[in-house]
């Protein structure tokens, strides 16, 4: 799987995100609108085609979604074209 782009849109149900594996590229609105998630792990490295992807996802606290930790800096830059805040993002 690389592809995951809107996979979890407008969830009502979803508290916890499965690991989303360090292969997949594409996340684009994967979570957005998700308003009961809590957690995300993300394996993946940032790019592009994150765009959105916490949008509208209103229990993300500080600490909330784990990355790899060479690529936490990266997340913290590109937080808001993500829909998240930098405080969001911690390594893993």
């Amino acid at each position: 799987v690389t592809d995951m782009s809107w996979c979890f849109y407008g969830c009502k149900s979803l508290i916890k995100a499965p690991v989303i594996p360090s292969g997949v590229t594409n996340i684009v609105s994967c979570f957005s609108d998700c308003e009961k998630i809590t957690a995300v792990t993300l394996k993946c490295n940032y790019n592009y085609y994150m765009y959105a992807a916490f949008y509208g996802c209103k229990k993300l606290t500080a600490g909330s979604i784990k990355v790899p930790a060479g690529q936490l800096q990266t997340y913290k830059d590109n937080a808001a074209t993500m829909g998240a805040q930098k405080e969001w993002f911690v390594a893993e």
